[in-house]
């Protein structure tokens, strides 16, 4: 017996005498701390998490997050303050105390926040796999570059920050150049694309692939004028055999009369590539009815509210009798807010010679008529915009403008949502949009395509690459002749209207002045300044920053 607790005493020595320093090392348990936080790859799979929750936000936080991107641009105004330059309820105009300039920077602030994060935690974590490991360094290396490259698109030069912090810093400086950050963003998507996994080995849907990486590094590359870089990154996503646009019917609700694929593209259940749509690279999530997911209301950070920013009142239209014409119903679009009115560009011009045979422009699409359905209308089945003409209801601005139905689930919401089941009358608080959300859809990366063609001065083959997306929608093919970079801009919003970030768009390539000046009557040369071009650096950043001057953006003042 003495032996046999002697030869025990030897081994435990043994074992834990080749690791005596881990062995010895004092971990409080009751004290948050990274050696706590950072075993597992699960451990660092929640801060990643984290980043694709602050994406989420910076675009979709709310009906007056996701109205900034719209309102002030060639594309809307609020018709509740026309005003407003800048957002619902976001003030008349851009200056640095605005709370609506502070949204991205502090949202892509954040990403970058845990980006460094993970890339220095996860040498604390023991991985089986080296690739698993690559894949979540390149995971946080996309985002970083993502957070970049929006930066320098919204506000140009700004701090770059590679490392946490381990104390308050008050000295930041702004990177050389614009053209800095864009680099920085380059390198960390660089990474991405050589180290993330391809979309069909992704671990969830919704998180980012290879493809992903490409589409941004095409897009900041064109921001660095590198167009033969531009074009191989586009390229390759184009190429790779996991993608195509949609050209033949496909998933839920295929047997609604009078709809067609570009429907398809929208429909709740047909979002994610995992679900079929193979031109869908990365779609954002939400869930509807779990912690974390969707709620009833139009929760200002979980749900995506483009349902009820972007439709129109069409239930505040009264007909000649003062009895209000239209119900709001999950068959008319939902409980929209009216938050939003699109310009006659948007509405109208861009469609002049596509009306009849572009899918995008079909009813089913593009809501330009509603019917009467209160049955206690004198008017009830008839046309309201032939019943009543446009102006009866005192603001046709607000009330009766197009709607554009992939905001909504038409005859699709959840139950929940809907007060009388018989005609799919809506709760009051129902007006979100419960679906995911596409946020790189393989037809802006052939019209990125076309973008790197024509910045090379290749007019063709950028002719060629709009003509990919026009053919799918049954719309006249561009000639290359009449290919500048007004008509991509026209055709972004013909195509990704209200998916793609329009005011970023138009800042990025120095347009948004041009463009929103011609179109938009509410952003005239008299109401807004050429100096918006870009945002101004938050005043708050500034003021805290007492070691270092963080320059101001021209035209500002603090």
């Amino acid at each position: 017996m003495k032996n046999f607790k002697y030869l025990i005493t030897t081994i435990l020595l043994a074992f834990f005498g080749c690791n005596e320093e881990k062995f010895l090392k004092e971990v409080p348990l009751d004290v948050y701390t990274s050696e706590i936080s950072y075993n597992t790859p699960e451990d660092i799979v929640m801060t990643i998490t984290e980043m694709y929750r602050y994406v989420k936000y910076a675009y979709n936080a709310g009906f007056t997050t996701n109205t900034y991107m719209i309102i002030g641009t060639d594309v809307g105004m609020s018709p509740r303050n026309p005003a407003d330059q800048i957002g619902y309820g976001g003030g008349s105009d851009i200056n640095p105390q605005s709370r609506m300039i502070q949204y991205m920077w502090g949202y892509m602030y954040q990403v970058i926040k845990n980006a460094n994060l993970v890339l220095e935690k996860i040498e604390l974590v023991d991985y089986a796999s080296e690739d698993l490991k690559n894949a979540h360094i390149a995971e946080a290396r996309f985002f970083r570059g993502y957070a970049y490259r929006t930066l320098a698109n919204m506000y140009g030069s700004v701090p770059i920050i590679l490392e946490v912090l381990s104390s308050p810093k008050r000295d930041y400086v702004r990177a050389e150049s614009r053209d800095a950050v864009y680099q920085q963003a380059a390198s960390d998507l660089e990474f991405a694309t050589n180290n993330l996994p391809t979309i069909e080995n992704v671990e969830a849907s919704g998180r980012v692939s290879k493809a992903a990486a490409y589409h941004i590094l095409s897009e900041v590359y064109i921001s660095l004028r590198e167009w033969d870089k531009a074009i191989a990154a586009a390229a390759w996503v184009i190429d790779n055999p996991n993608f195509r646009l949609m050209t033949e019917r496909f998933g839920r609700r295929t047997d609604v009369p009078e709809t067609n694929v570009f429907w398809d593209l929208f429909q709740k259940g047909n979002v994610d590539w995992q679900a079929g749509n193979k031109e869908t690279i990365w779609a954002l999530q939400t869930v509807y009815g779990i912690p974390g997911g969707s709620i009833l209301h139009y929760n200002y950070q979980e749900n995506f509210g483009y349902e009820f920013s972007f439709g129109p009142l069409y239930w505040f239209i009264k007909d000649p009798d003062g009895i209000l014409a239209i119900l709001p119903t999950t068959y008319n679009g939902g409980r929209t807010g009216g938050a939003v009115s699109p310009v006659n560009h948007v509405k109208y011009d861009i469609w002049k010679g596509n009306w009849d045979n572009d899918i995008r422009n079909a009813p089913c699409n593009i809501k330009r008529e509603f019917i009467v359905d209160n049955p206690a209308s004198a008017y009830f089945g008839q046309s309201a915009n032939i019943a009543f003409p446009q102006g009866i209801d005192n603001d046709s601005l607000w009330h009766r403008h197009p709607y554009w139905m992939k905001l909504t689930t038409p005859g699709d919401h959840p139950p929940e949502t809907i007060r009388v089941p018989e005609n799919g009358l809506m709760w009051g608080l129902a007006g979100s949009t419960y679906k995911n959300w596409q946020h790189i859809r393989l037809a802006e990366t052939y019209l990125l395509l076309a973008e790197a063609y024509l910045g090379k001065g290749d007019k063709l083959n950028a002719a060629g690459a709009i003509n990919v997306v026009r053919n799918r929608a049954g719309a006249n093919p561009v000639d290359a002749t009449d290919v500048d970079i007004d008509y991509i801009l026209d055709e972004r919003l013909r195509e990704l209207l209200f998916e793609e970030p329009r005011r970023m768009t138009l800042m990025r390539l120095g347009r948004w002045y041009d463009r929103t000046t011609r179109y938009n009557q509410w952003s005239s040369p008299d109401k807004v300044q050429e100096h918006w071009e870009l945002f101004p650096i938050p005043y708050s950043e500034i003021e805290r920053n007492t070691g270092a001057e963080l320059v101001q953006n021209p035209g500002y003042t603090n």
